[in-house]
């Protein structure tokens, strides 16, 4: 077993519960659109501070493979699961951030 295993579980837990264990749904709303900004950011060599949550992903940058690099972040570390559909031109940083407060919030 990894030594890190366990130092790994608990950092993805405190992630999931700061965004969990929020009690007003527009703050939790902000946490989550500030995180999928971050995650963003890192998959597309963007500065956070630059992208708009209500740009869609095609003018974020965000292609195939990024999107599928971004699930799979999202998977790992929140143990949520986002469909490719969800990472179309329509789509936003907020729409994603929508569903995943929803999806969070129902477990």
């Amino acid at each position: 077993m990894d030594s890190n295993s366990g130092a790994d579980d608990s950092f993805k837990s405190e992630v999931r519960d700061s965004l969990v264990n929020v009690k007003d749904s527009t703050e939790q709303l902000d946490k989550i659109i500030a995180y999928v900004t971050r995650v963003i950011a890192l998959n597309t060599s963007r500065k956070a501070e630059h992208l708009n949550p209500d740009d869609s992903f095609a003018s974020l940058g965000v292609n195939e493979q990024t999107a599928t690099e971004i699930r799979n972040f999202v998977a790992n570390e929140l143990s949520l699961f986002l469909s490719k559909g969800m990472f179309t031109e329509a789509n936003t940083i907020r729409s994603i951030s929508e569903y995943m407060r929803d999806a969070l919030n129902s477990r």
